[in-house]
């Protein structure tokens, strides 16, 4: 299975200069929960430089009473997020989350240029997926087998 299936190439992005009441706007408008703050690197690609959730607003804005137009993505974003390569397995992905801790991380190809996103719920779905393809390859083996076998008395002598 290709590895793009792993991870969202529909990114949201934000510069570290824009204001935080934008991210919180790109949130709403592309129902996400986080957004990737990108730099610009040579031909027009973007390096994801930090990682900005709407619980890193709520938490360092508006809980404390901060004046949300006059933060910049920058003031609260997580700097340097932990990131997984284009080509990384599912096994890689999971692996990688639980070590580093995290729900969420930007994909990145061999340049460190974004080109995907993917989150824990991507993956427990994916997990989900799988194990229903599983259990649905058990119930057609099982009627399979019904029918190439049917089901006999045994005499005892």
């Amino acid at each position: 299975m290709a590895n793009s299936c792993l991870y969202r190439s529909e990114v949201a992005v934000i510069s570290a200069n824009a204001a935080v009441e934008e991210a919180a706007k790109l949130m709403r408008d592309y129902h996400v929960g986080s957004v990737v703050v990108v730099e610009s690197a040579t031909g027009g690609a973007l390096s994801p430089i930090g990682l900005l959730t709407d619980r890193d607003i709520v938490v360092e804005v508006i809980a404390e009473g901060v004046d949300v137009k006059k933060v910049s993505v920058r003031d609260i974003m997580s700097p340097n997020p932990v990131t997984a390569r284009h080509t990384a397995s599912l096994d890689e992905l999971v692996k990688t989350m639980r070590e580093a801790q995290v729900r969420r991380m930007p994909i990145v190809d061999d340049k460190n240029h974004l080109v995907g996103f993917v989150s824990f719920d991507d993956l427990l779905e994916r997990v989900g997926l799988e194990l229903s393809t599983l259990s649905q390859l058990s119930k057609n083996q099982q009627k399979l087998e019904k029918e190439i076998r049917p089901r006999r008395e045994v005499r005892l002598t």
